[in-house]
């Protein structure tokens, strides 16, 4: 029996600690009030380029329903693709993702994602520049106000912002 539970213990050390609840990923990014490339709480975004939320903690990320997270949750995990034009292989320098707050002010967190190689983005628009435009952030909301939020992705480069068109709902709880 001690073998047995001995056994067990070790895979989940093994394993890491950071999938169970309670618990943050060792990856997971505090979310900020400026992005990380500027200096200004309120930086001029534009309307414009391209992209796709792939997945919000594993499910669709866009779509009409919105995804319920919890504060006390292990991360708000999203991953997708963005660029400034896919189709002509212009990729951001910096991708982050904002949470928009659905109240009169507005206010905007910032997360800047890991860029990532998306090969099938590259194939399905038939420019092997756009392999470069794939992004994954983990986010701790422990510090994020409850509310409804709007999910953006941010996408950088030359000193000028874009937010794409494609956006999620997100209701952040106690």
């Amino acid at each position: 029996m001690k073998k047995m539970c001995l056994i067990g213990l070790l895979g989940l050390f093994l394993s890491g600690c950071s999938e169970y609840p309670g618990h943050l990923p060792a990856d997971s990014v505090k979310m900020s009030y400026k992005p990380a490339w500027s200096d200004s709480i309120n930086p001029e975004i534009l309307l414009g380029g391209d992209c796709h939320i792939d997945s919000i903690n594993e499910n669709p990320g866009e779509g009409l329903q919105s995804h319920t997270v919890r504060r006390t949750d292990p991360a708000l995990k999203i991953s997708g693709w963005g660029a400034i034009s896919v189709k002509d292989g212009v990729v951001a320098s910096d991708i982050a993702i904002a949470l928009k707050s659905a109240s009169a002010q507005g206010t905007r967190l910032f997360a800047t994602a890991t860029k990532k190689k998306r090969p099938d983005v590259a194939e399905f628009f038939k420019n092997p520049a756009s392999v470069d435009t794939g992004y994954i952030v983990a986010i701790d909301l422990s510090d994020v106000p409850t509310g409804k939020y709007l999910l953006e992705v941010i996408l950088h480069k030359d000193e000028k912002n874009f937010k794409c068109q494609n956006t999620s709902k997100i209701i952040v709880k106690k």
